[in-house]
């Protein structure tokens, strides 16, 4: 090919194939074109031909002049596998606009290799893009000041035979610097956030939304999601239903209800049983730039179950919760499987939360409601209202894989606390009530690390099977070294009451009383049930030993 120098390089605001630019990139071919940017495959003669991507900005469009300069040089800083370093930013001169240099992607685009497996993708191996794609914009996040992509689609997804994903444009990436999150209109239909489609502030939780827009495109054969959409009815069979959890919680209308890039790639390698159907999607494939600080801390997992129906399990965790949130950030989860009923028992406290103001965090799955009971104190109750199928319709009989889903809900990337650190590690109180026996409860039971058994008078209730299915568990627990904890709830004077509590595995570690009656009625229909006033302020002192266990054991 003849290339054509300077002399002659004025004649169109952008270059064309046997063009020289800068003196050094030869122009090869046209690769790419969208509605701010052409991208060109070009030569770099001062490295022997080393192929570049050059992008040159249309005029008109956002950092086509001087001004993108500075901002478009901060993306030199860029050195991740999943992204093209940037090698050059070239000033617009002679009727040509700002354009900037990249290394060459090889591979194929994600639309090409989408369409020629007919529309179709198994669940693990769009969640393994999607993953790679959380990689590269943790990355760009965690830049200080914060890069957006803005722009993330599918035709801006490379699939390297080498490096696996790979995510290219940078046509209208943004930096968030002070002052920065203005108004920003572009993007593409159906991928770009609620909040940018309306021209609204953006950051980085518009590139997360896209993620998800764009899990629902390769799950649905090639739809967009509509905002909020909770139900999927148009995915393929066969998706897991800890994966459409995430994806909801990656589509909320809310930006501030949507995990981090960072903790989005977790919550997709944890519901997919760590995805990495392509190269270069090991999990911590980002390795150094991770940031600084590691993992997320582990939460610690408390088992809160009713020996038998009715027993208070729920009414002893959420008395606990709110004492614990006290000293630390604690979050207290109703598990499905069983009727919805922590929604009920706190009523009026999710319309206090909203109130106060506070953001609520995203649920722990799509069946749950979430929202703030002060700071330190986030309550997931399942919604009745739902028309989620439940994981466990039957919760006797689970179906293959649910106990694995139940257990995910309590990953340490469900939860997210500012105040949480390594050395102060969230509290999780989950509520098995009296559905403990089996299925995904009964996994959770064994797995916690520490159980709470709440068991009344009410020995009737105290069945055959349910004690066997108690010796089963306790010889697991055991085994493993994990603690069981006794609660007498409902405790009263009786003549047979040192019987009743002798009845019990191990002496209790509280007895709380019984409750007058009328009195939970009348603080439940108040909307302030935890408020701590006559036998339930007795009821929070008679739980301080095992609070104290819970902190300090």
């Amino acid at each position: 090919m003849n290339w054509r120098g300077p002399s002659d390089a004025g004649r169109s605001p952008l270059p064309a194939p046997g063009e020289i630019v800068a003196e050094r990139y030869a122009i090869i071919r046209e690769a790419g074109r969208g509605g701010m940017s052409v991208v060109y495959e070009a030569a770099d003669l001062k490295l022997g031909g080393k192929r570049r991507a050059l992008k040159a900005m249309k005029p008109g469009t956002p950092y086509a002049d001087e001004g993108g300069i500075g901002e478009l040089r901060v993306l030199q800083r860029i050195d991740h596998p999943r992204l093209p370093q940037v090698i050059d930013v070239i000033p617009p001169a002679g009727g040509r606009p700002l354009m900037l240099v990249t290394d060459f992607v090889h591979g194929e685009p994600l639309t090409a290799a989408f369409a020629r497996a007919g529309g179709k993708m198994e669940a693990r191996q769009a969640a393994a893009i999607a993953i790679g794609i959380c990689e590269a914009l943790a990355y760009l996040h965690e830049l200080r000041p914060p890069v957006v992509h803005f722009d993330v689609k599918p035709s801006n997804v490379m699939l390297d035979p080498a490096l696996g994903v790979r995510l290219i444009d940078f046509g209208i990436a943004k930096l968030l610097g002070k002052g920065r999150g203005a108004a920003l209109r572009l993007g593409t239909p159906g991928f770009a956030a609620p909040e940018q489609a309306a021209g609204g502030p953006c950051g980085p939780a518009a590139d997360v939304y896209a993620v998800g827009a764009l899990l629902y495109f390769l799950l649905s054969g090639g739809h967009a999601p509509k905002p909020g959409e909770h139900q999927f009815r148009g995915l393929e069979a066969g998706v897991p239903e800890p994966l459409l959890d995430v994806m909801a919680r990656l589509l909320s209308r809310d930006p501030a209800c949507r995990p981090s890039a960072r903790q989005a790639a977790a919550l997709l390698r944890q519901a997919t049983g760590g995805a990495a159907a392509l190269p270069g999607l090991a999990a911590g494939a980002d390795g150094a730039h991770s940031p600084a600080g590691g993992a997320l801390p582990r939460p610690r997992l408390i088992g809160a179950a009713s020996f038998s129906r009715g027993a208070g399990a729920t009414l002893i965790a959420a008395i606990l919760a709110a004492q614990l949130a006290r000293s630390r950030p604690t979050a207290l989860v109703e598990a499905p499987g069983g009727e919805p009923e922590l929604l009920a028992l706190l009523a009026g406290a999710d319309a206090a939360g909203r109130r106060s103001g506070r953001p609520a965090p995203p649920p722990v799955s799509r069946r749950h409601v979430c929202w703030l009971d002060g700071p330190r104190l986030q309550v997931h109750a399942l919604h009745p209202d739902t028309v989620i199928p439940a994981i466990e319709p039957d919760p006797y009989g689970a179906p293959e894989g649910a106990a694995d889903a139940v257990t995910a809900m309590f990953a340490p990337e469900r939860f997210s606390f500012p105040a949480a650190s390594a050395a102060e590690p969230p509290l999780v109180i989950a509520d098995l009530s009296s559905g403990w026996t089996a299925g995904g409860a009964r996994k959770l039971a064994a797995a916690c690390d520490v159980l709470l058994m709440v068991a009344d008078p009410a020995v009737w209730r105290w069945t055959p099977q349910r004690q066997s299915a108690w010796r089963e568990l306790a010889r697991q627990r055991e085994a493993a070294g994990r603690a069981s904890v006794w609660i007498a709830n409902q405790d009263a004077r009786f003549p047979q009451r040192s019987a009743w509590l002798k009845l019990m595995p191990q002496h209790p570690a509280a007895c709380v009383p019984q409750l007058a009656p009328g009195e939970w009625p009348s603080a439940v229909w108040s909307g302030k049930p935890l408020a701590g006033s006559g036998k339930l302020a007795e009821a929070e002192r008679s739980l301080r030993p095992v609070v104290d266990l819970l902190l300090n054991g």
